[in-house]
C-alpha cells in the first residue's frame, strides 16, 4: 500500500503542488505494484470536492462492472495511525528522485505513507526499475503520451456532487453563449501578505496583457 498524505499537521503546498506531489506518488504505487490511496483532509476532505472515478458506461459494458462502481477508490481516512513507514518529501526533489529505486522495488514496508509536493512522475517512468516492472513497451508509451499529468487526473477523479451542482450553476452564465471559454491564470498571493505567504508571482499591472492576450484568443475562435 502507498499513501498520499496531506494534513494539518503538516505543510503540503497550494493545489498545483499537491496535484504534482499526488499523481507523482500514484505513478509510484502503479510502477511499484502497491494499492494508491489518498489521506488529504485539509483544508477540507478532498473528497468532498474530488470523488474517485466511477467506471463509464463502456467500461462496465466491456468489464461486467456494476453501475456506481469506482475505478479506482482512493479514499482514506486515518492514515497517520496505520502502521508502517512515513516519510516526507516536501521541497525535496533530489532526495526523492534518489530515492526512486528503493521506492519503487526494494521498500519492504507493507504500508508506506508519503508527503510530497515535487514533480516526479517523468524521473519515476525513467527509472530503470519502471521499466523492469511494467515493461520496456508500456514504460515508453506513458513517457511519450501529451498531457500525461491530465490523463491521470481524469482517470483518479470526477467532481463530488457538491462541485459538480456548483459547475451547473455558474458554467452556462459564464460562458455567457460562447461555445468556449477562456481560462485567465493570474497569480498575485504576495500581494495579500496579511492573509497567506506566496513568492513573487505577476505583477498587477501585468494583468492588462493578461486580458489583451484573452481578448485577442478570443477573436480568432470566433
Amino acid at each position: 500500500i502507498l499513501v498520499y498524505r496531506c494534513s494539518a499537521l503538516g505543510f503540503c503546498g497550494g493545489h498545483a503542488d499537491r496535484l504534482n506531489g499526488l499523481l507523482g506518488i500514484f505513478m509510484l504505487a502503479v510502477a511499484a505494484g502497491r494499492a494508491f490511496f489518498i489521506d488529504s483532509p485539509r483544508p477540507v476532505p478532498l473528497h468532498s470536492i474530488l470523488g474517485p472515478r466511477r467506471l463509464s458506461q463502456s467500461c462496465l459494458s466491456a468489464l461486467g462492472g456494476e453501475s456506481g462502481e469506482f475505478l479506482i477508490d482512493w479514499r482514506m481516512h486515518g492514515a497517520m495511525a496505520a502502521s508502517g513507514r512515513r516519510t516526507n518529501y516536501n521541497d525535496r526533489y533530489t532526495d526523492l528522485v534518489a530515492d526512486l529505486p528503493w521506492l519503487i522495488s526494494e521498500e519492504s514496508e507493507p504500508v508506506v505513507v508519503v508527503r510530497s509536493n515535487q514533480r516526479i512522475t517523468m524521473p519515476a517512468l525513467q527509472s530503470a526499475e519502471t521499466s523492469t516492472l511494467l515493461g520496456h513497451s508500456l514504460t515508453r508509451d506513458l513517457l511519450a503520451m501529451p498531457y500525461l499529468h491530465a490523463e491521470l487526473t481524469e482517470l483518479l477523479f470526477e467532481p463530488s456532487p457538491l462541485l459538480a451542482t456548483r459547475i451547473s450553476a455558474v458554467l452556462q452564465p459564464a460562458k455567457a453563449g460562447k461555445s468556449r471559454m477562456i481560462a485567465i491564470h493570474f497569480r498575485a498571493g504576495d500581494k495579500s501578505p496579511g492573509r497567506w505567504q506566496d513568492p513573487p508571482r505577476h505583477q498587477l499591472s501585468d494583468l492588462d496583457r493578461f486580458l489583451a492576450c484573452a481578448a485577442s484568443v478570443e477573436r480568432r475562435l470566433g
